[in-house]
This record gives structure tokens, C-alpha cells and sequence, in this order.
């Protein structure tokens, strides 16, 4: 929008191109542009070979993905009819205008650096999307490089576990090894991860411990009231922070990263779908991934529930064993009375990666309790959704825990049961060795045994804030960051947790937030406060419960147990800083922001991409929620994976169809979605028919013109922007003949 029209670029461009082009001297020429002048970037293109215009021997117009529809020349000797996507090289300032600033050839130059394929192809265009948003090339770090941090020894316990039958309540949960871990390995038969089929990443596994397990078949569970039910619930995540310090090259790649990249494909059986994981493969799909059968560490946080209400939360690192990886589709089916077999798969061998050969142990009874559990507690029925709950549970109580200085933060006022208490005089302790929250009273750890220090309770500015605060008060120490979003229905984004500073102004800033944290989870109300998340309504929130796919989640995880690295998170931003550790931390939460922006576009644009090569060839209905953008511009269809955004600016109904949606839309809608190629992108379109018939049916003559089988193409016409013409061709018709239909 807003650029020169197609036959003044052409123009344009002639004028500015020699007629007799040397194609070798001018490759020649621009390579030493490049090395004289590094003002050039690379960029994603589509080369028009269908444009019957060319600029000396083999000048081909080239539009540039996302640049307004600006042109530039691109040598190219491809005999062809067909658009190919390309990477080009273009200069700094291309498809920019500034007043007074004289439109050279040059800015018009663009180089071929490599030729993918012709327009139209799914694997092609996904390849450029790839390159646009910096998804590719991924090239991981070489594994002499990583520097993972070894496990302890096996076996490495003080006691034995307790058979699972025993855990009850949360100081039964298992003997605490050398490395203060609490061993949960025994809870593998009531442990499971629920996901896509084709997950091979799993960062979280839920279990369920039932005080009355013993009492429990799938024949009872649907008479049961939920109310009486007496639990406790562990989420556990993946702990990848124990592996990779804050200053390896694992660690650094990864906030380079930021989160890993996903493509559901087009095919039926989804074969052409993939990923493009944020750590190496090896790692993410292996070594840290919660496969069937293997014994991973963890950072488990326990909900008790006792009456039917969550009653109490607490967290540990753990050592846990995911005993069945099963599937959305499974865990929603099992124990439903007419389900197929099929659905109610206790698990998939090939499900997960390696698992050593080691079959689900999956309890029929167990798990359809579980379920029912969590519809009674979430209010909701999908098994995708309640999944989310169980995630959002967990990233809220460390959004809390990181809010108040992490849990290995002495004297930060967090209880057992996640939230503050006000009349308690030390108030609740961490233990020195498990980490886990005790009452103000208790002289021993309840979990570990660990007898209470004279430093326990202490108030002080470490825990998280290690590196360059080196755990000191008064230092400046960066301690995690928080999912904030002021405004429903707009983007989220981080930000920092300042444990200490020397700056009076910003620690003061901190002892708000904490006093803060306290109001909030003591006096729950209306949001309030600068790190509140208005979509979820949640007063904290942060992202901890995917650190194998996203950075944010593992430096929280490091944040929490105190081993962030301070001067290792800002030291690329350091010195652009003027060694300023509140400037640096600025910068680095700026260029993590904007990468996790580039990647939510791109994988919109994947989806919608995605979804209009399957209704390329023909029309998909589709039923669900549908809401407009704020500038009324686009409709936001929500599809099973995301939201997408459908343009309307090219549709001739794009006024009627806007308001139609906001003028206080409430339920599902059908749709009719079809994708079309334009500018050498599939891309989604909407058609609704009512809207269609409606305003057609304002035109003299046309009412209900729609439902004429011979007009059929005519509105397809009209929804594809050719509405203008369409309607006045209809307008000026005959009328049909007799019998011809309505």
C-alpha cells in the first residue's frame, strides 16, 4: 500500500537502466559495491519472470517480500515463464523515500545469491518464510562447544523412596539425593505428558497421587463427587537450566534463538510437518525431553488439593520418570464409554523418541479420574484446555515466587500454599538443600529433614541474582523476566525482575513490586500494577513451563534457583551500553522481545499459509470464533492451532463483513475460506455468504441473485476483488427467463 504503481516503477526503472548491460561487469560491479560499501542486506524475493519487461540482457522486476510492492532489477539467465522465490542482496535503504533524496539506480539494484523454486510450491514458500523471519539458517553450535553440566551419580539417595501407595500428602514425596533433589522416579506408573502426536520435545508431565489410589477403577470414576476428592497434583518441567550454565555456548545460542519454530505441513498424514527446535535436536528430542520410560530431571511444582479446591502449592527440583506419553486425543477418550480403540491408546511405541524399549504404564482409572479432576477444577472439557490449565497453574506461581526474589530467596514471604502471610513474624523458610517453602514454626525442612539454619529466613538480595550482583543487596542483579500485557487482546512482552541495585530510586521501585505481590496474592481483585497480564488475569505470570523450546522459560528456571549469570545475559549488550547494567539489561530485553515478535509472525503466517494451500483447490468450510482486528482491516480466525488473521482490504465486502463482527458478534460463525496466489504468496481469503447475499441484494435487480447457480461465478468474482465490475454487470442484466430459477 502507498507505493508507486507497477508501470511508473517499470518506468522508472528503464530510465535508470543502461541499454547495453554487460551481465558479468555488472555482477562484477555490484561485488565490489558490497565490499566497498556494506550498506547491503539480504532479502526474500519473488523474480517475475511472467513480466515481459527486462532491463538490459537479463534484468528481471523482482518484488521483495513485505516492502510495500517496491521493485528492483535481478540479473538471472533462467529461461523461464514461471516466478521463482530467491535470496537477493539488496542495498540498506531499499523501498525507503526521503524528501529531497535523489531515486538512483543503485537503490534499484538487487543480486541473486541463490534461486529456491517457482511460486506455488508449499516446500518453497515455507523455505522463504524461513529465511525472512531468520528462522533459517540454523546452524547449532558445534557439541565440543556445549559445556553441559554432568548429572550426579545415579543412586546418589539418603533413604529409599516409599512405594507410590504411600504418597500422600507433599512430605512423602520421595528421599532427597546429594544434590538436593527429590527423587519422584517412583511415581512413574501415576506420571504422564500429554501432546501431539507428533511431539518429539516434551517439557511437562503432569502425575496424580490419590489419598484413596487403592479405592479407584474406571467403573466408579463417573459417579464420583469431585468435591470429596483428596490429591495431590505435580506438574513437572523438564530441568534444562542444570545442564546448560548461563555462560555456555548453549545458553547464549539459545537467547539468540529464543524459542524454537514449528510447521504443521500440508499433507494429509502431515508427513511434510517439522520443526526447527532452539537446541540442538540431540538435546531437545533426546537428552532433555521427557521420553517414556527415562528417568529426567525436573522443577516440579505440587498442587494439593483437598475438598475439590487447590488448597496449597509448592515447588522442588525433582528426579521423575514420564511412565506414559499419550496424546490429547487419547487422554480425552480414555475411560469414555463408546470411544474406539484406537482413541484410547495407552500410548504409541514410536511416540517421544527414545524410551528404551520400556512399554506406558498407563491406569485406565487413574487417568479418567485425572481428567475429571481437572474439568471440576478448571471449568473446562477439552483436553487441550486442560492441559493449558495445568501449565498456566504452574507459570503463575513462579511468576509469584520470581515477583518476591526467586525460591532460593530467604525471607521473600512465600508460604507453602503460594501466598503471602501477613502475620507471620520470620516468615516461611527455604531449605538450604531442597529449596522447599516451610511455615515460619517448622524447626526441620518438612520435605528433606534438613534441620532450620540461623541463615534461614534471613532477608537477603541473592537467590536469583547471581553473576555480577553476586548475591549482594546492593548490587544491581538481574533475576528473570515477566509475561506483562496491559491491554486484552494485545501482544504480550517481557519484563525484568531487578533484584538489587545501587540506584535508591530503582531499589525502591523493587520494594514496591514486592509489597506489590503481596497485595496481589493476599487481596485478590481488580488487576493493578505494571507486571499484571490482563488476558489471563493474573497479577504475575511468567513463562517457565517450556524451557526446552523457549529462552525465556530456561532463564527463569536458572533465575529461580539462583544461578542466573548477570554479567553473562548483558555482556553482549554491555559495551553498547557504556557498561551500564540497567542501559544493557534494557537493550536485552528489547532484542529478545523483538525476536519472539518475529517469530509469532512467522509462524502466523505459516499457519495461514498452511491453511490456504488446503483449500486451495477447493473451498473449506469452516465453524468457529471469529473476532476483527482493531483497525477492522482483517478477521481473526481462530483455528485449531492459533488465531489467524484473514485480510479484507483486497475484498469487496470488507466494510459489510467488519461490521458485522463488531457490532456485539457473539457465538460461532461458518465461513467459507479459499486460498488464492497473489504476489507470489498463498494466501488466506473469506467469504460469508449472508454478507454476500445481503449486499448484492441492495442493487436493483440482483436480490437473491446468489442463489442462481449461473451466478455462481460472478460472486466468486465479486469476493475476489472484482466486485465493482461484477456488480455492474449484474445490475444492468436481463432479467432470467422464465423456469431459469429465482
Amino acid at each position: 500500500e502507498g507505493a508507486q504503481s507497477t508501470d511508473d516503477q517499470h518506468a522508472a526503472l528503464k530510465r535508470q537502466t543502461p541499454t547495453n548491460n554487460d551481465t558479468n561487469k555488472q555482477r562484477q560491479e555490484l561485488h565490489t559495491m558490497a565490499e566497498e560499501k556494506p550498506e547491503r542486506r539480504l532479502a526474500v524475493a519473488v523474480l517475475r519472470f511472467d513480466d515481459r519487461n527486462r532491463y538490459g540482457e537479463n534484468g528481471i522486476p523482482t518484488s521483495v517480500l513485505f516492502s510495500g510492492g517496491a521493485l528492483c532489477i535481478v540479473n538471472c539467465k533462467k529461461n523461464t515463464k514461471l516466478n521463482h522465490w530467491a535470496k537477493i542482496s539488496v542495498p540498506m535503504g531499499f523501498g525507503e523515500k526521503h524528501e529531497g533524496e535523489e531515486d538512483t539506480e543503485d537503490k534499484h539494484r538487487g543480486e541473486l545469491i541463490e534461486l529456491w523454486g517457482p511460486i506455488g510450491d508449499y516446500a518453497v514458500e515455507l523455505k522463504a518464510y524461513q529465511h525472512h523471519y531468520g528462522i533459517m539458517p540454523c546452524k547449532y553450535p558445534d557439541p565440543s562447544t556445549w559445556g553441559l553440566t554432568p548429572l550426579p551419580a545415579e543412586g546418589a539417595l539418603d533413604a529409599p523412596p516409599p512405594p507410590p501407595s504411600t504418597v500422600g500428602a507433599e512430605g512423602a514425596l520421595g528421599a532427597v539425593g546429594s544434590d538436593g533433589r527429590v527423587d519422584c522416579s517412583h511415581l512413574g506408573p501415576v506420571t504422564f505428558s500429554v501432546d501431539n502426536s507428533g511431539t518429539r520435545d516434551i517439557d511437562d508431565a503432569l502425575s496424580f497421587v490419590f489419598d484413596d489410589a487403592d479405592q479407584i477403577s474406571s467403573d466408579v470414576v463417573p459417579g464420583m463427587d469431585m468435591s470429596s476428592v483428596n490429591c495431590t497434583i505435580g506438574i513437572h518441567i523438564a530441568d534444562v537450566a542444570c545442564r546448560i550454565a548461563c555462560d555456555s555456548p548453549l545458553f547464549l545460542w539459545a537467547k539468540e534463538r529464543a524459542a524454537s519454530c514449528y510447521h504443521g505441513g500440508v499433507s494429509e498424514d502431515h508427513s511434510d510437518g517439522g520443526s526447527i527446535p532452539m537446541l540442538p535436536r540431540e538435546l531437545a528430542h533426546g537428552e532433555f525431553s521427557l521420553n517414556q520410560g527415562e528417568t529426567r530431571p525436573a522443577v516440579s511444582v505440587w498442587l494439593r488439593v483437598e475438598g475439590g479446591q487447590v488448597v496449597s502449592r509448592s515447588l522442588n527440583r525433582t528426579n521423575i520418570v514420564n511412565g506414559t506419553a499419550t496424546t490429547y486425543r487419547a487422554f480425552q477418550n480414555i475411560g469414555v464409554e463408546g470411544a474406539s480403540e484406537e482413541s484410547k491408546c495407552s500410548h504409541l511405541d514410536d511416540f517421544g523418541g527414545p524410551s528404551n524399549g520400556v512399554p506406558g504404564t498407563w491406569d485406565a482409572g487413574m487417568a479418567a479420574l485425572a481428567r475429571t479432576l481437572l474439568q471440576y477444577l478448571s471449568n473446562e472439557t477439552d483436553a487441550e484446555d486442560l492441559v493449558a490449565w495445568s501449565m498456566i497453574e504452574y507459570n503463575r506461581y513462579l511468576g509469584e515466587v520470581l515477583a518476591a526474589g526467586g525460591a532460593a530467596a530467604v525471607g521473600q514471604g512465600l508460604s507453602v500454599g503460594g501466598s503471602m502471610d501477613a502475620n507471620a513474624g520470620e516468615g516461611p523458610w527455604g531449605c538450604a538443600v531442597c529449596t522447599y517453602m516451610n511455615t515460619p514454626e517448622a524447626l526441620a525442612c518438612t520435605m528433606c529433614g534438613t534441620p532450620k539454619s540461623s541463615d534461614d529466613g534471613a532477608t537477603s538480595g541473592g537467590g536469583a541474582g547471581g553473576g555480577a550482583g553476586g548475591g549482594s543487596s546492593d548490587a544491581f542483579a538481574f533475576g528473570g523476566m515477566l509475561r506483562v500485557q496491559h491491554v486484552d487482546k494485545t501482544a504480550a512482552v517481557y519484563r525484568p525482575v531487578v533484584l538489587g541495585t545501587e540506584d535508591e530510586a530503582a531499589a525502591m521501585a523493587k520494594a514496591a513490586a514486592v509489597v506489590e505481590v503481596e497485595e496481589a496474592i493476599r487481596k485478590p481483585g481488580p488487576l493493578s500494577g505494571e507486571f499484571r497480564h490482563t488476558s489471563l488475569g493474573l497479577s504475575f505470570y511468567a513463562h517457565c513451563s517450556s524451557p526446552i523450546r523457549r529462552f525465556s522459560d530456561l532463564c527463569n528456571q536458572h533465575a529461580l534457583f539462583g544461578t542466573v549469570d548477570t554479567s553473562a545475559f548483558l555482556a553482549q549488550h554491555l559495551p553498547s551500553a557504556g557498561g551500564e547494567g540497567p542501559v544493557a539489561l534494557d537493550k536485552a530485553m528489547s532484542s529478545l522481545n523483538w525476536r519472539v515478535s518475529r517469530i509469532a509472525q512467522y509462524h502466523a503466517n505459516i499457519d495461514a499459509m498452511e491453511l490456504a494451500y488446503k483449500c486451495r483447490n477447493q473451498p473449506m468450510l469452516f465453524k468457529g470464533k471469529v473476532d476483527v482486528s482493531e483497525d477492522g482491516r482483517s478477521l481473526l480466525v481462530y483455528t485449531e492451532k492459533r488465531r489467524v488473521r484473514v485480510p479484507l482490504h483486497d475484498t469487496y465486502f470488507a466494510d459489510p463483513i467488519a461490521k458485522h463482527f463488531q457490532d456485539d458478534f457473539e457465538g460461532d460463525v461458518t465461513l467459507e475460506l479459499f486460498g488464492v496466489l497473489l504476489g507470489g504468496r498463498t494466501r488466506l481469503r473469506v467469504k460469508v455468504q449472508k454478507i454476500t447475499d445481503e449486499a448484492l441484494g441492495m442493487a436493483d435487480g440482483v436480490a437473491n441473485m446468489s442463489l442462481e447457480p449461473n451466478n455462481e461465478a460472478r460472486i466468486g468474482n465479486v469476493i475476489s476483488g472484482k466486485g465493482e465490475e461484477a456488480v455492474a454487470a449484474l445490475s444492468s442484466a436481463p432479467p432470467p427467463r422464465p423456469g431459469a430459477g429465482a
